[in-house]
């Protein structure tokens, strides 16, 4: 399996216009075809844009867990974005979870190895972390803060979030 030939590859996920806003063509579509940068408008509607963004942009990621490199997934947006709806989806219109999650699954089924996974989930929300493992009306009885989980840097220069959930995956 052959390694990325970047590090970091930035997606783009337009949200359309709702009917209160005016049309801007100041984001245009770009074929993704050898760009590091991918801007999406104008798809046919929300299922094929999810289904497009987890073919297109985390499937190979998952290739790569696989071949034991680690995988990001970073959605930023000002709120009401779409950011939520594109990571976690609907019942019949999946997001990036659960397409991922499904796909580990079906991969390690006609895997032979031994395979853990450790997962966690977050949430930036103004200049806060905040674990998305962690219910917020639970969040006076854990060691997340109202005001957020900690950013820490190790001797080696690391930086991380404290205290952040890991909840691992094993599959044997």
């Amino acid at each position: 399996m052959a390694t990325p030939n970047y590090k970091v590859k930035v997606v783009c996920r337009v949200r359309p216009f709702l009917k209160h806003e005016s049309p801007d063509t100041s984001v245009q579509r770009y074929s993704n075809t050898g760009a590091v940068v991918l801007i999406v408008e104008g798809l046919g509607g929300s299922r094929e844009m999810q289904l497009e963004i987890f073919q297109n942009d985390v499937r190979p990621l998952v290739e790569h867990v696989f071949g034991g490199l680690d995988a990001t997934i970073f959605a930023y947006g000002v709120t009401g974005s779409g950011k939520t709806h594109t990571m976690q989806g609907a019942d019949i219109d999946p997001g990036i979870i659960p397409r991922t999650v499904r796909l580990l699954f079906e991969k390690r089924r006609r895997s032979k190895k031994s395979v853990e996974f450790k997962v966690s989930y977050m949430e930036i929300y103004k200049e806060s972390v905040f674990d998305l493992f962690i219910p917020r009306d639970l969040v006076g009885f854990s060691v997340q803060s109202p005001a957020g989980l900690p950013i820490r840097e190790d001797g080696s220069r690391n930086i991380f979030v404290a205290n952040l959930s890991e909840v691992c995956i094993a599959f044997h």
